[in-house]
């Protein structure tokens, strides 16, 4: 009987182990994190929020519509991959949209009769996740850009008949009302080597919200 628990023990431990080994760089292990900026990339152009719906850049830059938004997508490990055997790691499919949501208020909270943009492709690729794994051990900066987007965002904004308080604005007024943004969504989906969805991420900027942490 003691044999019997004891082959037990090992068959559970094998097949902990082999699980582990299936699991090991999957894409559960990695997240997908958009940075948005304006015009330019740098700390000062980085996207905290934008305010008041005015596309003047009186003051700081990184309050106003750009005139292009610049859309990073980083991925980053989980730090459970650096205390595994990485050697299974498999390249994934990697697709990423942005959309606008856009609305008849100015409150990204409570936005009134809603309305999504088509969505605008940003990444569509296979990425290999053990080759990104090595370049992050070898520079040490703790991700890899995987996308790197220009978006035309004062033309597109006015292309949708969308109110941004800038001087010249030409906007549709249709029974009153007009259309303001909201919220800028990046919707990411990691598919697995079977061609499954296996981690997604939605990312929401709110207009006239607070979104980086030092503000």
């Amino acid at each position: 009987m003691k044999h019997i628990f004891f082959l037990v023990i090992i068959a559970l431990q094998v097949s902990n182990i082999y699980a582990q080994s299936k699991s090991i760089g999957s894409c559960d292990k990695w997240n997908i994190t958009p940075y948005l900026y304006n015009d330019s990339i740098s700390e000062q152009s980085e996207v905290c929020f934008w305010q008041n719906y005015w596309y003047e850049k009186d003051t700081s830059t990184s309050f106003y519509f750009p005139d292009t938004l610049i859309v990073c997508l980083h991925i980053v490990p989980s730090t459970e991959l650096w205390e595994m055997d990485t050697l299974d790691m498999k390249s994934c499919r990697v697709i990423s949209n942005l959309y606008f949501k856009l609305g008849e208020s100015f409150n990204s909270y409570n936005i009134v009769n809603k309305k999504n943009t088509e969505h605008i492709l940003l990444l569509d690729s296979a990425i290999d996740f053990k080759a990104a794994f090595d370049y992050i051990n070898q520079k040490e900066e703790g991700f890899v850009i995987i996308a790197k987007v220009n978006l035309p965002m004062k033309k597109m904004l006015s292309s949708m008949n969308v109110f941004t308080n800038g001087w010249g604005d030409n906007i549709l007024w249709e029974d009153g009302k007009s259309f303001m943004l909201n919220q800028v969504i990046v919707e990411t989906v990691i598919y697995d080597t079977d061609g499954a969805p296996c981690r997604s991420f939605e990312f929401s900027l709110p207009i006239n919200g607070f979104y980086c942490r030092d503000q």
